[in-house]
């Protein structure tokens, strides 16, 4: 149905003036051929096979391209959804960009949990000097955290990574996940507050004085709590102990405003910080945890099981979660996790005196994936999980007993 093929190349086309002399950042590359009778206007269209963006939260398409020629055609990128029937543009350039290589990236993210088709399509301009080519085709996660905060009590541990937090741009150091102490001596926590891991700032050379490390949440939709709260554990032992700070924003992090500080050595143990988001009751915010070292290595410090949590708002259950298992005796655990296969086993030490149970899986955008009402006897009770109609990311599992029993942990699928 078109006019002629992309055809893989290196070392440059048989033209002057026109198309690339070698791939972007390698060898090989696929081109169209401009040279009579390729011109004017003839069509070269290149395919993918079926490519299933289920498993992709925020999928991207990222490709290099290369237009450089006097008379330069139009490069197109359409996605089909109905095996090739019809087609949906998604990106297109034209024109003479000199001979160079660029790099687009696409968002596929309307595709998402869909199968598709791609098709890159070349159309040659006025006469030979309109070699097109692309290289490096790439489909990934974004690079944005497009998740949201929206069902309460939200609770992280950082056990199965950082969730929907993120390290962004512009500051001097990252946050870093991690279990079993810091690399450094007399300073930092030994293990979490509860439970393997933690995040925190590692303040070894070069990270000293005064370097600053931001973790931030994707929004958080306090729009239907009262009384919001932030509640999360805190370890800063080390002798340059630095600042600790959480600041909030109301307006997409044009502005922040800073709600809690703490700073110096508080020794070798974890501490639990409150602090009163009722102000921004019925708005929706951006959370930042800022670390600031101090004057040596020595000021490690670190943060674990962040909740927020309120009155009212969406619900995991049929009701707002109460407390989470520290009010309880009962126990939940979950293996394989991450899950390897199709089936997980669930271990529910039930101590609540209750013969029934309500399961819900929350994916990543707050939403049920997956809601069960289970039977329950005394002591230990093993039930198996069907996860193959999942989508791979992270959940947040809720096990509801009787009234208010309540344990939350993550899965990660």
């Amino acid at each position: 149905g078109d006019d002629m093929d992309w055809t893989r190349d290196a070392s440059g086309t048989t033209s002057s003036s026109t198309g690339p002399s070698s791939g972007q950042g390698s060898t090989w590359y696929m081109y169209i051929e401009a040279s009579s009778p390729n011109y004017p206007s003839k069509v070269a269209d290149f395919v993918s096979p079926g490519i299933d963006l289920d498993p992709i939260n925020n999928p991207v398409l990222e490709f290099g391209y290369h237009m450089y020629g006097a008379s330069m055609g139009t490069m197109d990128v359409s996605v089909s959804t109905n095996d090739g029937s019809s087609w949906t543009s998604v990106w297109s350039e034209s024109g003479n960009l000199g001979n160079v290589w660029n790099t687009a990236e696409v968002s596929l993210a309307d595709y998402h949990g869909q199968q598709i088709l791609l098709r890159f399509r070349g159309t040659t301009g006025t006469s030979f000097t309109s070699d097109m080519a692309i290289d490096n085709i790439s489909i990934r996660e974004s690079d944005e955290n497009t998740s949201v905060i929206n069902t309460f009590p939200y609770i992280e541990g950082f056990e199965s990574g950082l969730g929907v937090w993120n390290n962004p741009s512009g500051d001097d150091m990252d946050w870093t996940r991690d279990a079993g102490g810091t690399s450094s001596s007399s300073t930092g926590p030994s293990d979490g507050q509860s439970g393997d891991y933690y995040v925190y700032t590692e303040a070894s050379s070069p990270n000293y004085p005064s370097k600053v490390a931001n973790l931030v949440s994707p929004d958080v939709y306090l729009t239907d709590l009262t009384d919001s709260e932030l509640e999360f554990g805190y370890h800063m032992y080390g002798t340059a102990m630095g600042i600790l700070r959480v600041y909030v924003s109301t307006n997409g992090g044009s502005s922040w405003v800073q709600e809690w500080t703490q700073s110096g050595n508080l020794g070798d143990s974890w501490n639990t910080a409150n602090v009163d988001l009722s102000s921004y009751d019925g708005q929706t915010i951006l959370l930042r945890f800022e670390g600031t070292t101090g004057t040596s290595y020595t000021s490690d410090m670190a943060i674990d099981n962040i909740r927020i949590d309120g009155t009212g708002g969406a619900d995991a259950g049929e009701s707002a979660l109460a407390d989470v298992s520290a009010r309880s005796a009962s126990r939940l655990e979950i293996y394989p996790n991450p899950v390897t296969g199709h089936i997980v086993n669930l271990e529910i030490d039930n101590q609540s005196g209750t013969t029934s149970g309500l399961i819900t899986l929350l994916g990543v955008d707050g939403k049920v994936a997956y809601r069960e009402e289970i039977s329950l006897g005394q002591g230990t009770n093993e039930l198996e999980l069907d996860v193959s109609r999942l989508r791979q990311q992270l959940y947040q599992v809720v096990l509801i007993l009787g009234d208010d029993t309540v344990m939350v942990t993550e899965l990660l699928r």
